[in-house]
């Protein structure tokens, strides 16, 4: 008896399939056929995966932006207790300069009202009255108890001057 011919040899080739590597064996007429499970890829770590460095990374840049908003914040709160001195000029019983005072609640205020014009600036929700005489100083103080914006008026006209805001 004859022995029985060889198999013809296969040729393999590695393609992708779906995106994962696949091995193909072609046979001896030329056709490809799949042949066991996907080759695992070169990396060994998946494509959707985010390497260690690159988490530590991330990590410390969460850190730094944490911390500096943290800093940030806490500067910019109302550490009121402390004393606030305001200097004021009333001009023609129709304008003050500054026009808006500011302080944050709990501070003492002194406020020290020289005007061109005899009469009364008057600061409202605080019911503070500066009686002033033409080029003299009128001076006031007071505890900042209450919160909000408070106007400033030439009290015999209603003029409004400007405001005390308080936060």
């Amino acid at each position: 008896m004859l022995p029985s011919p060889a198999p013809a040899p296969l040729a393999a080739v590695v393609v992708r399939d779906h995106g994962r590597p696949r091995l193909l064996a072609r046979d001896a007429r030329s056709t490809f056929v799949k042949r066991g499970p996907p080759i695992a890829p070169i990396s060994r770590r998946n494509e959707n995966q985010v390497s260690r460095p690159r988490i530590a990374i991330l990590a410390a840049v969460v850190v730094v932006f944490v911390v500096g908003g943290g800093i940030l914040v806490y500067s910019n709160q109302s550490h009121g207790g402390g004393n606030r001195e305001i200097n004021v000029m009333v001009t023609g019983a129709k304008s003050m300069s500054p026009s808006e005072w500011t302080a944050h609640e709990n501070d003492t205020v002194t406020i020290k009202v020289t005007s061109d014009t005899d009469g009364e600036v008057h600061l409202h929700g605080y019911d503070i009255a500066f009686d002033c005489k033409a080029g003299q100083v009128t001076t006031r103080t007071f505890k900042a108890d209450k919160t909000g914006n408070f106007p400033i008026e030439w009290e015999s006209t209603s003029t409004p001057l400007g405001e005390l805001v308080v936060t």
